[in-house]
């Protein structure tokens, strides 16, 4: 997860110094964006694949289709699943 200060202000030095703090806070924001509570309205509420979206471009609806294909392309592909080499 990377969350840069300047896009999520107040989050700093939290994010420095504590993974788990970068997780907290990356999927509250995520929980809030598919329950509608963003900045830009009720636009998201259950559309989890847009909220993914959001989290790469900062802005809902737009600038972000690539980024959520290829997402989903690894979650179809389950490389994790797989022993690398």
């Amino acid at each position: 997860m990377q969350s840069r200060w300047y896009y999520r202000p107040g989050t700093y030095p939290g994010t420095k110094k504590s993974t788990a703090f970068v997780l907290d806070s990356a999927l509250a924001e995520t929980r809030g964006c598919v329950e509608g509570m963003m900045w830009f309205g009720s636009e998201s509420r259950g559309d989890v694949w847009g909220c993914v979206g959001i989290w790469f471009s900062g802005s809902y609806g737009s600038g972000y289709g690539s980024y959520v294909a290829h997402v989903k392309s690894v979650v179809r592909s389950k490389p994790w699943r797989r022993w690398p080499g």
